[in-house]
């Protein structure tokens, strides 16, 4: 018999239910959650996992990796940052374009037992050489019928379009590869996923084109001219943009997350819809290193411990449109992190070299999902 009982757990995600209330949660052989009660006496046979004093929530969401391992120069191996780390889903933004989407969906997403989704770069060639060869180098960058007809043949696979539109990746070309990526994504029916750093492009013209539902990565970044925080005038665009549904991404990445940016940011209200890494080669070991950093770090600089779940659980599965995850209830599937937050000083760096110390740490224990339990940690090599 395959079905388990968690014990004495304290639930997070979970509708109806107050968050931090202690449960027991019954997961039949099928691997759903058939019963969750204050305290439920297991039927003979069943697994029982004593987890009194750690939370549950639904599994964890990456919104933002690269995994495109050995055809891009910055993708990691999936099973480095996966369930091992307590992530159930992993989505790759846009290390593969129209040209080579072919090899990540077959050697990639396809030999892994957990969900890997993607965003198809608007570049042909994708994240092929970074920042040595731009994957935006002119109008013959982009092949319109190329994307469209990825998308169509993908569609279990991609879930949004990816730009990166910052000055580094744009040089001179300005907001015009902002707005044909939109126009692209609209033919896609895709939301668009941008990427924010140096000017220009400026942060306000490229909000100006999004709409609901497109989302906007590296949103505490700390580069000049770009910053969410540069002046009052730029956090009402932000402000403005959100209401009208554009979203907010931490993508922390080697050079694209701030501390002093994201506290002031939480300051003036200006909060995340999700938290992800963008992990890749360079900062994999340092100073990301997985989600459960990144999310402890947003806890630091003052994001509620419910909300940091909301933003790599729920939110992330409303985007990525995974009817699977996202919460925990009866006659849901089980996919679930089980975590502890531990009491320990440990000190941070962001992207910029700023040191801060945290003091609680959101550590994974274990990741169930259906009736397949397996054992979860940092990557963090500071965390005991």
């Amino acid at each position: 018999m395959n079905a388990i009982v968690v014990k004495q757990v304290k639930l997070l995600g979970c509708p109806g239910v107050p968050a931090n209330s202690v449960a027991d949660l019954l997961i039949d052989d099928k691997g759903y959650v058939v019963d969750i009660q204050k305290h439920l006496d297991p039927p003979a046979g069943v697994r029982v996992i004593d987890a009194e004093g750690t939370y549950v929530s639904p599994g964890w969401i990456d919104l933002h990796t690269h995994v495109y391992y050995g055809v891009t120069d910055l993708s990691i191996q999936p099973g480095e940052v996966g369930p091992s780390t307590g992530v159930h889903v992993l989505a790759d933004a846009g290390s593969a374009g129209e040209a080579n989407f072919i090899g990540l969906r077959d050697y990639v997403i396809a030999k892994h037992d957990f969900p890997i989704v993607a965003y198809l770069n608007v570049g042909s060639i994708g994240l092929v050489k970074t920042n040595h060869i731009s994957e935006l180098s002119g109008y013959k960058s982009f092949d319109v019928d190329g994307i469209l007809q990825t998308v169509e043949d993908n569609k279990d696979s991609i879930r949004a379009l990816k730009l990166r539109a910052s000055h580094v990746i744009l040089q001179d070309w300005g907001i015009t590869p902002v707005k044909m990526a939109k126009k692209i994504a609209q033919l896609a029916h895709l939301p668009l996923f941008v990427h924010v750093g140096e000017a220009p492009p400026l942060l306000e013209e490229i909000l100006a084109v999004l709409t609901e539902g497109d989302l906007v990565t590296h949103c505490y970044h700390g580069k000049k001219g770009g910053s969410i925080v540069v002046d009052r005038s730029v956090m009402d665009c932000v402000r403005d943009a959100v209401a009208r549904g554009v979203l907010l991404d931490v993508g922390h990445g080697a050079a694209s997350f701030s501390f002093p940016v994201a506290q002031l940011a939480l300051q003036e209200g200006i909060t995340p819809f999700s938290i992800s890494t963008d992990l890749h080669v360079h900062n994999v070991n340092g100073p990301v290193w997985d989600l459960a950093t990144t999310m402890s770090k947003m806890l630091a600089v003052g994001l509620p411990l419910e909300d940091v779940v909301q933003a790599v659980t729920v939110n992330p599965a409303n985007f990525l449109r995974l009817d699977q995850y996202g919460s925990i209830a009866v006659g849901k599937q089980a996919n679930l992190t089980l975590f502890r937050l531990v009491d320990q000083e440990l000190a941070a760096l962001d992207s910029k070299g700023n040191e801060l110390r945290l003091e609680r740490f959101i550590q994974p224990w274990l990741v169930i999902r259906g009736t397949k339990v397996q054992e979860a940690h940092s990557r963090n090599p500071y965390v005991s």
